[in-house]
């Protein structure tokens, strides 16, 4: 099997961190760009932004569930990004905290619980959120 010689290696400048800089606005990556382009209306397919889906039939505890996710967002810079008008994007330094959405279906007839699912799958699978603010995502609990 071949192995690279440190010599037929590219020439890579060594990366230094610089916390000065973290919530200053900076260029996206080729496929951020991509994505970002594709959620407006320029395109014959655009008006789609990335999303997921996922149903789980259990009980949670959502005070803890919503420490949880803040958590992530708290840690993870990428949560708290933005993309700016002109195409750049920044990471916010301080949000609100996350609340996740409960819809509340107890005490429903199965009919109305099926019902309020579709809409919600409906509606959030064809949502396009703004990107210039936070949240840039979303999730609705059904209970």
């Amino acid at each position: 099997m071949p192995q690279l010689q440190p010599e037929s290696l590219p020439n890579l400048s060594a990366l230094t961190p610089q916390p000065q800089d973290w919530f200053e606005p900076f260029p996206l990556a080729d496929l951020q760009q991509a994505y970002w382009i594709g959620r407006g209306g320029e395109f014959e397919l655009g008006q789609v932004a990335g999303h997921s889906y996922l149903e789980l039939e259990d009980t949670f505890d959502l005070k803890r569930l919503n420490q949880a996710w803040q958590t992530l967002i708290d840690r993870h810079a990428m949560l708290r990004a933005i993309v700016l008008p002109d195409g750049t994007q920044q990471v916010l330094q301080n949000l609100p905290p996350y609340q996740f959405r409960v819809v509340d279906l107890q005490d429903r007839d199965p009919d109305t619980v099926q019902a309020q699912l579709t809409d919600v799958r409906d509606r959030m699978s064809h949502q396009v959120l703004p990107s210039d603010r936070c949240p840039c995502l979303t999730f609705k609990l059904p209970c």
